[in-house]
């Protein structure tokens, strides 16, 4: 292996460490996103537990007012059957207030269901205020983390790059020039090494064979070969 060929791995390694920070540092507000929103959701449930609550102590009031009407009601019945004096209106109030002992039944009944949900959803209430506290304290935390991330994956991305001129000296022009067409190549992925070697007699990106014409040219590290098939850069690493 030539010493240019050499270089160029070791620039291809600070080219691909470069690109795995810029992508970590990429994921970062998809992340922060995902923390926000796990907070969110668990807000969502707690103002929807709030919300069923307070449904339910309208209800309650609803019940208790028509409770309240439904006695009002009986209450007259029975003072109007102290006055009538017609044995078939005696018989109507009568009925009437009979009625109304069967609502008042109906309504006490509901009314006990409700408060018994009240427990229920004052308790699920409390629970889920909980849990939006700790979902929220712990997205919060998560956060401040990644920023501190952020700001330290930012510090060697910047150290990285001011590395790369360095990097570039001691390396053949052409050979640097076809490597960085390669690595700047919109079809080229950051992630993915530019400079191959050929193990075997195969291409180590594409692994299929190259002719022992361009073995030999990678070999003797003179000129600039390249695969046939995915196009990379190779060189020789057996010798």
């Amino acid at each position: 292996m030539t010493p240019s060929i050499k270089r160029l791995l070791v620039l291809q390694q600070a080219h691909l460490r470069l690109a795995q920070l810029h992508r970590q540092l990429m994921a970062m507000p998809a992340e922060r996103e995902r923390l926000q929103k796990g907070a969110q959701e668990a807000q969502a449930a707690e103002d929807d537990a709030r919300a069923r609550l307070r449904q339910a102590e309208a209800d309650l009031r609803r019940l208790e007012m028509d409770t309240e009407t439904l006695r009002q009601r009986k209450r007259d019945f029975q003072t109007k059957t102290a006055i009538i004096r017609n044995n078939d209106e005696y018989r109507a109030a009568l009925d009437q207030i009979a009625q109304c002992d069967r609502g008042l039944d109906d309504l006490e009944n509901r009314q006990l269901a409700t408060m018994e949900r009240l427990d229920q959803l004052r308790q699920e209430l409390e629970r889920q205020t909980q849990l939006t506290q700790e979902a929220q304290r712990g997205a919060q935390a998560a956060i401040d983390q990644l920023a501190a991330q952020e700001a330290d994956l930012a510090e060697r991305i910047a150290a990285q790059k001011a590395r790369l001129p360095e990097l570039k000296q001691g390396i053949d022009p052409d050979f640097l020039r076809e490597y960085l067409r390669l690595r700047t190549s919109p079809a080229t992925p950051q992630t993915r090494p530019v400079l191959v070697p050929i193990v075997g007699e195969a291409c180590g990106a594409c692994h299929l064979n190259v002719t022992a014409q361009l073995c030999a040219n990678a070999r003797a590290g003179r000129s600039i070969v390249c695969c046939p098939s995915c196009h990379l850069m190779l060189y020789w690493d057996g010798d």
